[in-house]
């Protein structure tokens, strides 16, 4: 019998049987380029078969079966051989089985407590402090809350209105823009994750925990930080162990459900309950000038890019008090193809270190730090144009 029949009569793969033959465990005859199976190899072939299912490993199938050759299974001496692996395994999958055992109960552990924390989740919504720093992003005026509901001095619902006919509502703790809202059309976390590199995914994890470490160490004063972003929440998610208790942290999108399912991820965080968030454009924030003390800015390089100018200076800056700080991440290209596939010909010159650089150089935001790290290795089918073109970060801390 040839070696492909013998594969298909034991139902194992070929590099299954060349395997066996390479360690001895079937001992076929070799004529010319070609084994032969026997009648024997079969019997040493269902042997194994049967040993694997006892849990035995190759090495321990292997003196098994050299004793049995050397001593024939029909002899008293291979009976208690044999009978002394089976104890011994025996005695293995007894501790194995203990060890499953304290893991099943450790998991439903694991799994209760998640369950409860779901069920102990607090309600986030907007702090009244707030309504102090809310201004109409037309005329400047103040703004005024009313119809609200109000719970451990955070405003749930209500209506937020001007004198000139602007208005927002609070739904569900957001304060919601209407006329703003629509969809970011970028994919879900989970669908990101599955079709990036973790070695991308690495490279923008360390270039977050650069960003935090230059922020702790340069900013002693974060009462106010506001944070904006291709992903919104992304860089929070990893800066919650860091956010002073008396921090108010603002997060600002125009894609409500992204912001809905933001907020009920921090409602489980017990931690942190200073948060605000705007579901409105970011040209267009109700917000008053000269108060914040920190912005986070990440990933924001196509959004400068489409607005063809720095949306920082025309928006972002003016919030930001005197000595507030800017800190942000930016992605550009070392490389000096023109062709990246996925980054549209008219906002490529923005993924330019120099132009980033004098942008922000340009603005009156004092130049404090900057590092820069890459070229990425990976991507995914969402970053198609990380692979050949030298994708770098410039990761910058700057002052007002």
């Amino acid at each position: 019998m040839k070696i492909g029949a013998f594969a298909k009569k034991h139902n194992v793969s070929l590099d299954t049987i060349r395997h066996y033959l390479d360690i001895q465990l079937l001992l076929a005859e070799k004529i010319g380029a070609q084994y032969h199976f026997t009648e024997e190899d079969s019997k040493d072939m269902e042997e194994i078969i049967e040993l694997k299912r006892l849990k035995f490993s190759l090495i321990e199938i292997q003196n098994i079966l050299s004793y049995k050759r050397f001593n024939s299974n029909r002899t008293i001496e291979f009976r208690n051989h044999f009978k002394n692996f089976l104890e011994k395994k025996r005695e293995e999958i007894k501790i194995q089985q203990q060890d499953i055992e304290k893991t099943m109960d450790y998991i439903e552990c694991k799994i209760y407590e998640l369950e409860m924390e779901e069920k102990s989740k607090i309600i986030l919504g907007i702090p009244l402090t707030m309504i102090s720093f809310l201004r109409c992003p037309h005329c400047k005026s103040s703004l005024n809350l009313s119809e609200g509901i109000i719970e451990n001095n955070m405003i749930i619902s209500g209506k937020i209105t001007c004198y000139c006919d602007y208005s927002l509502i609070v739904e569900n703790g957001i304060i919601v823009d209407q006329n703003s809202i629509r969809d970011k059309c970028i994919p879900t976390k989970a669908a990101y994750y599955e079709k990036t590199s973790s070695k991308f995914i690495n490279f923008i994890f360390k270039s977050m925990a650069t960003l935090i470490r230059l922020v702790e160490s340069e900013i002693a004063d974060k009462k106010y930080i506001l944070e904006l972003g291709k992903c919104s929440g992304f860089f929070l998610m990893q800066y919650l162990p860091y956010i002073p208790k008396d921090s108010i942290y603002i997060l600002i999108d125009y894609d409500l459900k992204r912001m809905n399912q933001l907020k009920n991820n921090l409602e489980l965080n017990h931690n942190h309950n200073n948060f605000v968030f705007l579901c409105c454009n970011y040209d267009e924030l109700p917000l008053v000038d000269n108060f914040i003390n920190l912005v986070i800015e990440n990933f924001t390089t196509e959004l400068h890019a489409e607005k063809n100018g720095m949306l920082l200076g025309k928006t972002i800056l003016p919030l930001i008090k005197s000595g507030g700080y800017l800190a942000s991440i930016y992605a550009y290209f070392n490389s000096t193809n023109t062709n990246i596939e996925g980054i549209p010909n008219k906002i490529r010159s923005f993924y330019d270190k120099g132009k980033l650089l004098n942008m922000l150089r340009s603005s009156s935001i004092k130049e404090v730090e900057f590092k820069e790290t890459g070229p990425a290795d990976g991507g995914g089918v969402y970053d198609s144009y990380v692979k050949g073109n030298e994708y770098c970060h410039l990761i910058y801390l700057g002052t007002k």
